[in-house]
């Protein structure tokens, strides 16, 4: 089965930006003009997710309507309808910037572009083959996986 890709709209930034921590494939919709955006989820087969009861009625067969009022609300939706099961393993593998899939790089590799710090106490590094940026396992990757993690853990 076709692993499942999204588009959210400006209302639900802060839920693509936590599902791209997932490892989904989520488009940001940042535009006014609404036949761009069903022409982008039509042409690229996404899922729009959207809080617009207007645009949900309109194009009910490209579009999923989330009613949850905040992030771990938004989460426990998609979790629901679309995550079966969880999968660590894909947690934080994509750019939370441009949502292309990170590559790992030789530790070498960023050492000018990270903080001495970070360089003498992290072994593994990616980087977005887009913007550019590295990322690595801080104390903030932990606070997440746990967040992601906990989404499965209630019922």
């Amino acid at each position: 089965m076709e692993e499942a890709k999204f588009i959210v709209d400006g209302m639900l930034l802060g839920l693509g930006r936590w599902m791209r921590f997932l490892g989904c494939d989520v488009l940001f919709f940042l535009e006014k003009r609404k036949s761009m955006l069903v022409r982008i989820a039509r042409s690229e087969k996404r899922i729009v997710l959207t809080r617009d009861t207007r645009f949900f009625q309109d194009h009910p067969e490209i579009s999923v309507y989330i009613s949850g009022e905040n992030i771990k609300e938004q989460l426990r939706e998609i979790r629901r309808r679309f995550l079966p099961e969880n999968q660590p393993e894909r947690y934080l593998t994509r750019c939370s910037l441009c949502n292309q899939l990170l590559i790992m790089v030789e530790k070498e590799y960023v050492r000018s572009r990270v903080p001495p710090y970070v360089f003498d106490n992290h072994h593994q590094f990616r980087t977005c083959p887009v913007c550019q940026r590295i990322y690595w396992e801080g104390d903030h990757t932990k606070r997440i996986k746990e967040v992601l993690n906990s989404l499965w853990e209630e019922k």
